[in-house]
C-alpha cells in the first residue's frame, strides 16, 4: 500500500503540519487542531487521491487524530481500500478515544476479505475495555467469521477483555477450528483469570475443546498450578491431539522438571509420530535437568522399540559427556541394532559424549560385532583427544583392529599428526 502520495497545494500544508513532530505550544495546538478539522472534511472529498491523502494524514497524527473519528466513521463506508485502511488505522492509532466507532468495526467483522476483517479487530482490540461488551455479545454470534473476529479483537484487548472469559471458554467448543483457536489465543492473552475456565474446558466431553483449552494452558502454566496440573493429565488423554497439545505444553517450562520428564518420557512410546515428537521436542527444551534422566534414557535405547531407542539415543547425545553412564548401552546398540544409512544416531551420540567414551569404544574394537565404518566414525568424531590411544592401537596383534585404529586416525585427519 502506498505510505507517500504526492500531495498538491493546501492539503499538503495540512499534511506537512500534522506529520510534524515537535513540541507544541498553545499556538501550534491550535494549528494541529484547523488541520484535523479540514483533513476530516477532506475525507468528503469527491477526489479519491485527495481522501487518500486526508485518511492517511489522519493515521499519522494517532490520538491526536481523535476529533476526526465521526469523519473517520463515515469514511469506513468508503469504497476505495486505500481510505478504508487508513481510516481504520486511523481509528486503531486514536485507541480508546475512538469507542464511537465500534459499532461500525464490528460490522467489519462480517468481511470475508481477510485484511478488512483483520483490521477491524485490531482497532477494536486497540480501543480496549470499551469495545468489551460488543465483542462479548458478537461471540454468540451466528456468524463463525464474526465470532472468530471478536474472539481476535478481545485477545488484543489483552487482560481488558477478561469480562468474556465465560464466552470465550464456550467458543472453544465451536464447531469453526478459527473460532476455537482464536478464543484460545485471546485466553492466553487474558492470563491467569482464565485459568479456572480453561481447565473446566480440559476436562470437557469434546476433544476438540480439549485440545484448544489445553493449548492455552501450556503458556499459562508457569504462573497458574492448576494450569499446570491440568497439563500433565491432558498428557494421558485418550485423544491424541489433546495428548500432542499437553506435552508441547510441557516444553514450555510451566511443570517442574522432575515431573514432566517422566511423563514425557513415556509418550515417547506413543503410537502416534505426532504426539512422539510432541514429547521429544519438550524433552530437547528441557535443559540441563535432562540429565537426571540418563538412566531412563539408557533403558529406553535398550529397549524393543527401534523408533523410541534411536529417539532416546539422540537425546543422549544432546546431553553430552554428562550422558556418560549411558555408554555401555549405546555400544550394545550399535552391536545389536542396525543404524539407518546417513544416519549413525548411535555412532553419534558416542561422538557428542566424547572422551568419556573412549575406553568402552577401544574395547568394542576388539572385541568385533560391530559395523568398523560406525566406530571410526565415533572414535574418529570425538577429535584430538582420542589420538594418544589410537596411535597406541596401530601396534595391536590384531590386523583388523590396526585397521579401524587407522581409519579413525584418518577421519581426524591433519590434527591427528604428532
Amino acid at each position: 500500500m502506498p505510505r507517500s502520495p504526492q500531495h498538491n497545494g493546501a492539503l499538503s500544508s495540512l499534511l506537512a503540519l500534522a506529520l510534524v513532530a515537535l513540541p507544541a505550544g498553545a499556538g501550534m495546538a491550535q494549528e494541529k487542531a484547523a488541520s484535523v478539522s479540514q483533513l476530516a472534511e477532506a475525507l468528503k472529498s469527491s477526489d479519491v487521491q485527495t481522501r487518500r491523502d486526508a485518511a492517511y494524514g489522519l493515521e499519522q497524527l494517532g490520538p491526536g487524530a481523535q476529533d476526526a473519528v465521526p469523519a473517520l466513521i463515515a469514511a469506513l463506508d468508503d469504497r476505495d481500500h486505500q481510505v478504508w485502511s487508513y481510516s481504520v488505522s486511523a481509528l486503531a492509532n486514536i485507541g480508546p478515544a475512538a469507542r464511537d466507532a465500534i459499532p461500525a468495526l464490528v460490522r467489519g467483522l462480517e468481511r470475508r476479505e481477510r485484511q478488512m476483517w483483520y483490521r477491524s479487530a485490531y482497532a477494536l482490540g486497540r480501543i480496549g475495555a470499551a469495545a468489551v461488551p460488543a465483542l462479548d455479545e458478537s461471540l454468540a454470534s451466528k456468524n463463525a467469521t464474526v465470532r472468530a473476529g471478536a474472539a481476535k479483537a478481545l485477545g488484543w484487548a489483552g487482560q481488558a477483555a477478561e469480562p468474556a472469559i465465560p464466552k470465550l471458554a464456550a467458543l472453544l467448543r465451536d464447531s469453526d477450528n478459527d473460532a476455537r483457536e482464536l478464543a484460545s489465543a485471546a485466553l492466553v492473552q487474558i492470563g491467569a483469570p482464565a485459568v479456572p475456565a480453561l481447565v473446566a474446558v480440559a476436562g470437557s466431553e469434546s476433544a476438540s475443546a480439549r485440545a484448544a483449552a489445553v493449548r492455552a494452558l501450556g503458556p499459562l502454566a508457569r504462573s497458574a498450578k492448576p494450569a499446570a496440573q491440568a497439563l500433565v493429565t491432558a498428557c494421558r488423554d485418550n485423544d491424541k491431539q489433546v495428548r500432542t497439545a499437553a506435552l508441547a505444553g510441557l516444553g514450555q517450562g510451566g511443570v517442574e522438571p522432575g515431573e514432566a520428564i517422566p511423563v514425557l518420557l513415556a509418550a515417547l512410546g506413543d503410537g502416534d509420530e505426532a504426539v512422539r515428537k510432541a514429547a521429544l521436542n519438550s524433552l530437547l527444551s528441557v535443559g540441563p535437568a535432562l540429565r537426571g534422566a540418563v538412566p531412563e534414557l539408557a533403558k529406553l535405547v535398550q529397549g524393543e522399540d527401534q523408533g523410541v531407542s534411536r529417539t532416546a539415543a539422540a537425546l543422549l547425545g544432546r546431553i553430552g559427556a554428562p550422558a556418560g553412564g549411558a555408554v555401555p548401552a549405546l555400544i550394545e546398540a550399535m552391536r545389536t541394532r542396525r543404524e539407518l544409512p546417513g544416519d549413525a544416531v548411535y555412532a553419534e551420540s558416542l561422538r557428542r559424549i566424547g572422551p568419556a567414551a573412549v575406553p568402552a569404544l577401544l574395547a568394542a574394537m576388539k572385541q568385533g560385532g560391530i559395523d568398523p565404518a560406525m566406530l571410526a566414525d565415533a572414535l574418529g568424531g570425538i577429535g584430538p583427544p582420542v589420538v594418544p590411544d589410537l596411535v597406541e592401537t596401530l601396534r595391536d596383534a590384531q590386523p583388523a583392529v590396526r585397521s579401524l585404529a587407522a581409519r579413525a586416525l584418518g577421519r581426524i585427519g591433519p590434527q591427528a599428526s604428532p
